[in-house]
């Protein structure tokens, strides 16, 4: 009963399997305590993460500016974020593969350091950058933003602030979008109980 697929679904089915894993190992975990951010410029795209200090949550966001590979013509950079909470999802997320690879990241990210907690994770992508190499690069990016060391804060809004200091987009935008940041800024108690 096999069946032929294109690569690029094979892929995202490893990916979405290995982050599964990672993720339910993770959770029985002791969270970490502060919000630990990281950022990295790589060949035309910015990416940025927080792990924060909550239950399980999660988000992978994008955006694509004009004249780039997925928004060729467009007028300005558009913000689209999917995301997860505590039990995951039950669609495939409207962003595509990236999601899951840049989970991939994460949850190795959080298995190293024996801890738990959520994660914000966004990428930029600027002008020139029109090659669609695919989800590889995402996951491997997002492994080698998570093999820096992290910049600690007390507060999201502290964290989002160091990496908005490269952000094109204003961090507004970005914040305004973003199910992880309305979820542990507006819904504290959250942070403690599953989402």
């Amino acid at each position: 009963r096999r069946k032929i697929v294109p690569t690029r679904w094979s892929i995202t089915a490893v990916d979405t399997m290995i982050s599964d894993d990672l993720v339910e190992d993770i959770k029985d975990m002791p969270s970490i305590d502060k919000f630990l951010a990281y950022r990295m410029r790589v060949n035309g795209n910015y990416f940025m993460a927080i792990l924060t200090p909550s239950n399980w949550i999660y988000e992978w966001g994008e955006s694509w500016f004009p004249g780039s590979t997925w928004n060729m013509w467009g007028d300005e950079a558009e913000v689209e974020i999917d995301y997860e909470g505590y039990y995951g999802r039950r669609t495939y997320p409207d962003i595509g593969g990236c999601y899951y690879s840049s989970r991939v990241a994460v949850g190795e990210a959080f298995k190293r350091m024996g801890r738990s907690g959520g994660a914000i994770t966004w990428r930029e992508i600027y002008p020139g950058f029109n090659i669609p190499v695919g989800v590889w690069f995402v996951r491997e990016n997002m492994r080698r933003l998570f093999s820096q060391k992290p910049e600690e804060f007390d507060t999201i809004d502290e964290a989002i602030k160091y990496v908005s200091e490269w952000m094109k987009v204003p961090p507004d935008k970005w914040k305004s979008n973003s199910y992880v940041y309305r979820t542990l800024r507006y819904n504290n108690l959250e942070r403690f109980f599953s989402i």
